[in-house]
């Protein structure tokens, strides 16, 4: 039976006998009454009659007071059972009479077990302990407060603060002791650390950059509280600071109005963090970072407010530079393909993020979750010949001794669709304590794009060789690298006229001729040299010199030492071949663009002319047999005579070969002549050479264009000389006409190979320029930053995490900007890209493209006026056109300082062409690079006027696509008072 049952019982068993004692006295007076009948003494048995009658009303109230009382010791019974707070009653000899439900929840006792137990059982003799105290019988008088060190019944020691209350019956004796008491171990541990932690935080800072302070959260905001750092970090007095209006009036005049306007953000949000630049008592200004917070009171109106206050100029000063490379860095990861790996040894299990699931075009939920052992990851994402390179590369891993150990390695991998791609990993490893492997730490990059551009270059490579040894013209590819630093040297020694210095000092050209490195040639060199292997025309220039030839290498060193000529290099020259025989041969030296100042490597290319020589001197030295020789050579040979107003005589018919005329119809009337049959742009020219060499009784040779009767063009070689009369005045020229047509086109297939090659590299630069510096600079940081942010995200807060990633967002959008050019551009370089012009509201693409850099001009406080009319169309790409306008409204806005100006106009320039014009009142174009900015082999890239990059690609593309539409795109400029970028366009079909 439960004991609340048997207190019940007892209850009503007193009850009982009040009732009995009742039923007794009703006895006793019916007894009375009886002996009233019979006895005289009326007066005293009506006194005992009241007596008793009162004694039995007593008795009434008693056992009705009692019930009440029950009913209310039953109520007080259960409150205290199910009382929050530990509550237990003991006798007067320390012996538990009840314990309610937290008491018996803390100690882990049953009531039934605390019935009759012990005191003195549940309390902790301790240094600190009270149990002496607390079971002294004093207690029962006067009560008693504090803490004291108890036990739980599975032994846990606790603390508890308690007060222990005497209970005393109606006459004042102490019949038992109440405690009510609250566990109180956790809040002492708290408060022990609150207390050291506020000790370590007044040491702190003292030497903290960092201030705090208080003020009051409404009317001026008085100032209550600053940290003892103050003073040595401002420079001011302490005072200073509870000064009214001292705070405001210190701050930046171009920061406060922004501080103040934001400080709504803190009534709304109950937290603000701005930056500002603060006076200090040096007068020098400083960037402070200040975060601050709200206090509310319960009923929600602000009380205080609490913030720190920190030095940043260092930070902000660099900040700059940190932005420029977070940008860059920013979903670097993603751009760059990269994701990270972990293997365990011991548990065969590979971890992956779920970057690297993107990588293979699947994600983790997709295949099953986030590790996986070896053998399931090569056979699901290796490519089958390359499994062995993963595990000889994890068996090398697990077995090499070296702790620092690290490694490389290309494999191919299957992406989810099926594909193939290539990987690069790296890979560093994880000893235990007994210098054994168990982790496997890598690094993964996509790298099949750089696969496809490195197969791009071996083609290139290739076709490069393919020309170069299939020219059909004779080429030496050479080292100048050492000669021109010699001639440079010369010249810093003082040296104005190296040609007079050459011709005194033979030995130095014979010096500079030594330092020329053969490198390579083609078969036509072995052909020309008449050797049977390269190795034999590889050895030195001095086994192919004459004498002569030194004469024309003094000409080509005075022309390399002038480098704006250093394409341009060429003449005649005679060498002599491994046989012994003296050739004569026209020579040109191309310098590669990428060694242009160095010239490690160039090109030199020969037309042997030997034979032309040859006949030349064998006109000369048999002018007797003149006409039976001029029928024998491929040219044709004439008589011009001066006196007979032009009249020409061709002594064989190669002249009709040539020409496709016969003489007869070569004559106008009687004379016969070429001259209205030369290029008209080559006439005057032709002229003035002639002109010359009649002033001063000389050899001339020419070079010019012929019209064919078929309307073709030849090159036509010329060499004539004046023969005078017993006057000593010309009589007549005697001449030579070759048909050098096939001879230019050859040199200009090699001009346009050499073109093409020029620009072949200038491709492969900019590329891997953009790719070695814009795209590879911004992994380093993105590394540094991720793991900054990775191994001290608990002491971020949050403003400073979402400052970051809004940082990254940023930078990510720049290098989405700078991957969408370069691969633009690379579909342009491959003829990839579609072009679909149709009408199009130019008004529209204006605006679309003004919204793509909004916040761009926006954070710059730049305004960009629209002056495009409505009615306006065009026959345009709108994708290309939107390209080439997102480029120049943001080329405008990135190098116009703040608060300027862009504005976007147009006009007609006839029925068909529009003129479009992007203005800016920016820093403007230096007058040197203007000529230079749409040449994909010029580098010009320069950052805007807050550090923003630029990789030289957005230009090029808008000329590509302006051109492809048939307009022309220009820019003019002044440098310091901005630019004007102007593309034109056709009229709509619509419209026309």
């Amino acid at each position: 039976m439960k004991k609340t049952d048997k207190k019940e019982n007892i209850l009503l068993d007193d009850e009982s006998n009040l009732l009995k004692i009742k039923g007794i006295i009703s006895k006793m007076i019916d007894a009375d009454r009886k002996l009233s009948r019979s006895d005289s003494s009326v007066g005293i048995r009506s006194r005992w009659k009241d007596e008793l009658g009162e004694l039995e009303r007593a008795f009434d109230q008693m056992i009705e007071q009692k019930q009440k009382s029950d009913e209310q010791i039953l109520l007080l019974s259960n409150t205290l059972k199910s009382a929050n707070d530990i509550i237990a009653i003991a006798d007067v000899n320390f012996n538990f009479l009840f314990a309610n439900d937290a008491f018996c929840k803390t100690f882990g006792y049953t009531q039934e077990e605390l019935t009759g137990k012990f005191v003195g059982s549940v309390l902790l003799e301790r240094d600190d302990g009270k149990v002496g105290e607390i079971t002294d019988p004093k207690i029962f008088m006067d009560g008693w407060k504090g803490e004291q060190w108890s036990k739980t019944k599975d032994g846990k020691e606790i603390l508890v603060e308690m007060r222990i209350s005497p209970v005393k019956n109606s006459i004042g004796e102490v019949i038992a002791a109440v405690a009510v008491a609250n566990e109180i171990t956790e809040k002492k541990r708290l408060a022990k650390e609150l207390l050291e932690s506020k000790q370590r935080l007044e040491m702190l800072m003292k030497s903290s950059s960092t201030m705090i302070y208080s003020s009051e959260a409404f009317g001026d905001f008085d100032a209550r509280y600053i940290s003892g750092n103050f003073s040595s970090i401002t420079g001011y007095a302490d005072e200073v600071f509870f000064k009214k209006g001292w705070w405001a009036k210190n701050i930046h005049p171009d920061d406060a109005q922004e501080v103040f306007k934001n400080l709504g953000e803190l009534f709304q949000k109950g937290n603000h963090s701005h930056e500002y630049r603060f006076l200090f008592n040096d007068g020098s200004w400083h960037w402070m970072h200040d975060d601050l917070k709200l206090i509310k009171d319960d009923s929600g109106n602000p009380i205080e407010l609490i913030g720190t206050w920190q030095d940043v100029t260092d930070r902000k000063l660099a900040e700059l530079k940190l932005k420029e490379s977070e940008a860059k860095l920013t979903d670097a990861m993603k751009i760059a393909k990269l994701s990270t790996w972990e293997y365990d040894f011991v548990l065969d299990r590979f971890t992956f993020p779920d970057q690297s699931f993107a990588l293979f075009n699947t994600t983790a939920e997709q295949e099953g979750g986030n590790t996986m052992s070896s053998e399931h990851f090569a056979q699901k994402y290796i490519y089958p010949d390359d499994r062995v390179l993963i595990e000889k590369g994890l068996r090398k891993a697990l077995e090499t001794p070296d702790p620092a150990y690290t490694s490389q390695l290309e494999y191919r991998v299957i992406y989810a669709p099926g594909e193939i791609g290539y990987f690069a990993a790296n890979v560093r490893i994880e000893k235990d304590a007994d210098n054994r492997t168990i982790k496997a730490l890598g690094v993964n990059q996509d790298i099949t794009e750089r696969k496809r551009v490195e197969d791009e270059i071996r083609k290139n490579e290739y076709r490069y060789r393919d020309l170069f040894e299939n020219s059909g013209t004779p080429i030496w590819e050479i080292d100048l690298s050492e000669a021109i630093n010699y001639i440079t040297g010369l010249k810093e020694k003082g040296i104005g006229d190296l040609r007079t210095y050459f011709d005194e000092h033979i030995d130095e050209v014979i010096h500079c001729v030594s330092m020329v490195k053969l490198i390579d040639a083609n078969k036509e060199i072995l052909n020309f040299f008449k050797a049977t292997q390269k190795e034999d025309v590889l050895t030195g220039l001095f086994d192919f010199f004459i004498e002569e030839s030194f004469d024309t290498a003094k000409d080509v060193l005075v022309a390399l030492a002038r480098t704006e000529e250093n394409q341009k290099i060429g003449g005649e020259i005679p060498v002599k071949t491994l046989t012994g025989e003296t050739k004569q041969a026209i020579f040109r030296i191309s310098v590669v663009p990428e060694d242009e100042n160095t010239l490690a490597k160039s090109l030199i290319s020969f037309i042997d002319i030997t034979e032309r020589k040859q006949a030349e001197k064998a006109l000369r030295e048999r002018e007797n047999s003149y006409r039976t020789l001029a029928e024998n050579i491929p040219a044709s040979v004439y008589r011009l005579y001066l006196r007979e107003r032009g009249k020409m005589e061709f002594f064989n018919n190669v002249i009709e070969q040539m020409s496709g005329y016969t003489k007869d119809e070569l004559r106008n009337g009687e004379i016969c002549s070429i001259d209205p049959f030369i290029f008209p742009e080559d006439k005057q020219y032709v002229m003035e050479i002639v002109k010359n060499a009649l002033r001063d009784n000389s050899e001339f040779e020419v070079e010019y264009r012929f019209i064919r009767k078929d309307g073709s063009l030849s090159y036509f070689h010329e060499k004539g000389r004046p023969v005078v009369g017993n006057d000593g005045k010309p009589l007549y020229i005697e001449g030579v006409i070759f048909d050098d047509t096939e001879r230019n086109r050859t040199e200009k297939e090699i001009k346009e190979k050499n073109e093409q090659l020029k620009k072949l590299n200038a491709e492969k630069d900019k590329f891997f320029s953009i790719i070695a510096h814009d795209l590879k600079s911004p992994f380093y940081g993105f590394l540094n930053l991720t793991e900054l942010m990775s191994d001290s995200s608990e002491v971020f807060s949050r403003e400073e995490l979402v400052e970051y990633s809004i940082l990254l967002n940023e930078g990510a959008r720049n290098l989405y900007k700078l991957l969408e050019n370069l691969l633009e551009w690379s579909q342009v370089q491959k003829g990839a890209i579609d072009f679909a012009p149709k009408d199009s509201d130019l008004s529209k693409m204006v605006s679309q493209s003004i919204e793509t850099i909004y916040q761009m001009a926006k954070q710059k406080r730049i305004s960009i006026i629209n002056e495009i009319v409505d009615t306006q169309k065009v026959y345009a790409d709108e994708k290309m056109i939107g390209t080439v306008l997102r480029n120049l409204l943001s080329n405008a806005v990135k190098f116009t300082r703040k608060d300027g100006n862009t504005i976007i106009k147009s006009k007609w320039l006839d029925n068909d062409t529009i003129e479009v014009a992007v203005e800016d009142n920016g820093v403007g174009i230096p007058e040197k690079d203007i000529h230079r900015l749409f040449k994909i082999e010029e580098k010009v890239s320069s950052q805007g006027t807050e550090g923003e990059s630029s990789t030289g690609l957005g230009l090029l593309l808008c000329k590509e696509f302006i051109e492809m539409h048939g307009g022309k795109i220009w820019v003019e400029s002044e440098y310091g008072k901005g630019s004007k970028f102007k593309f034109t366009l056709h009229k709509s079909i619509e419209t026309s």
